[in-house]
């Protein structure tokens, strides 16, 4: 089979007649090549159909892999700002090129500030900066704690660190992560801690060395007068009640830290004779402070436990006692206010500062912690507070320096009869 070009063309004999002459000319390679150019165009057609969907399905792809490293990003990113320990990263010229939003507000700083720069533009602490150089040029995790001070406090944060070596996948150092978190409440505590068994020992060892030498005195003396001996035995029980009463505040804190709460035995009593009762006590025993006592000449009858009220107003008493020095007028107002019985307590004496105000119910805070401060183990009004809250009430220090001090504390009236 061949593909031919069939040309006619009119021509004349040599009579004039005309005559039709045909030429057949074979254009088979012709044809050939035209249908092998249309398949061409074809399967070019069909291959760039095919490749362009191959173009799209690669790029739906790789945009779906953008979309999915983007959000792996996203939470990555999310988790480092939430993570409350701070996080810093820096490369293995100690430039930053991380850090988390717990770091930047613990640093004061802003990563769009120091990114790229040197540890210096965001830790001014040398401690921290030869650290870091440790840490790269030996390949040793370090931990460490170092002090930072702050814009604008004149109080050093304490923070703990840590830091580790970064490698690729061929073992090659990056860069190093330091961590670090803020320990300045748990250094407070420490140092609370450690003041309050000191002053533990203080208070324990002053009565019982009074305990000691008067026993002795009697133990060893055959020739001692009567009179004498009681004034003795009376040092010797008075000490034992300081001591008791340290003991009994210690065993209160375990009870109360280690819950359940202190157990109430309550019983029907008259708050205001209570009052009376321990306000005449203290004038008895307290010749430089006078003490005036206002409250209603009616019995004001609530279910309370009464031996834990006493021990509230014990405290309270003997620290307006002990804190006005110099003496002076306490005056002790027991009141009904709406639906409770407020008691206020209110000194003459050398008063607290707005901090120590805020610190006063703390745990074994004193309000002077020196070598010469008064006697305290900083237990009592931490116990009052929660004997007080025990009971549905509350209570609240008003204070100035040098003008004395006011506690007052309600209970409520709702389980009175």
């Amino acid at each position: 089979m061949f593909w031919g070009h069939l040309r006619e063309t009119a021509a004349q004999d040599a009579n004039d007649e005309p005559l039709c002459r045909v030429v057949i000319s074979d254009i088979t390679a012709r044809k050939q090549a035209e249908e092998a150019l249309i398949e061409s165009e074809r399967k070019l057609k069909e291959y760039s159909k095919s490749l362009e969907l191959m173009v799209e399905d690669r790029t739906r792809e790789i945009n779906k892999a953008l979309a999915e490293t983007e959000d792996a990003f996203k939470k990555i990113d999310s988790i480092l700002k939430s993570v409350g320990e701070g996080l810093l990263v820096t490369d293995i010229y100690s430039r930053i090129i991380l850090m988390n939003r717990a770091a930047e507000n613990l640093l004061d700083v802003r990563l769009s500030d120091v990114i790229n720069r040197s540890l210096e533009f965001a830790i001014k602490d040398k401690t921290v900066l030869s650290r870091l150089k440790t840490t790269l040029s030996k390949d040793v995790n370090d931990i460490f704690d170092f002090e930072l001070l702050k814009n604008g406090s004149n109080k050093p944060l304490f923070l703990h660190a840590k830091t580790a070596v970064i490698y690729d996948k061929s073992g090659k150092k990056t860069g190093v992560t330091i961590s670090f978190h803020d320990v300045t409440f748990e250094r407070e505590i420490d140092r609370i801690q450690n003041e309050f068994i000191s002053t533990l020992a203080h208070e324990l060892r002053t009565p019982l060395t009074s305990i000691r030498g008067f026993s002795e005195i009697l133990l060893t003396r055959n020739n001692i007068p009567p009179s004498d001996q009681k004034k003795y035995l009376n040092y010797i029980n008075n000490k034992s009640v300081e001591m008791a009463n340290i003991i009994n505040d210690l065993l209160n804190i375990s009870r109360i830290e280690s819950g359940p709460e202190l157990e109430l035995s309550k019983e029907m009593v008259n708050i205001n004779e209570i009052i009376s009762q321990l306000v005449r006590f203290y004038q008895d025993n307290s010749k430089k402070h006078s003490f005036e006592v206002f409250t209603s000449e009616k019995p004001v009858k609530i279910v309370v436990d009464g031996e834990k009220i006493k021990l509230v107003l014990k405290n309270i008493l003997i620290n307006s006692i002990k804190f006005s020095p110099d003496g002076g007028l306490i005056k002790i107002r027991g009141e009904i206010t709406g639906d409770d019985y407020q008691v206020t307590i209110e000194d003459q004496g050398i008063g607290m500062t707005m901090d120590q105000v805020e610190q006063i119910f703390h745990k074994f805070y004193r309000a002077d912690a020196s070598n010469t401060a008064l006697g305290g183990t900083g237990l009592g009004m931490n116990i009052v507070k929660n004997i007080v809250v025990m009971h549905g009430g509350k209570i609240w220090v008003n204070s100035q320096p040098g003008k004395g001090t006011a506690v007052k504390f309600t209970l409520p009236l709702a389980c009175t009869e």
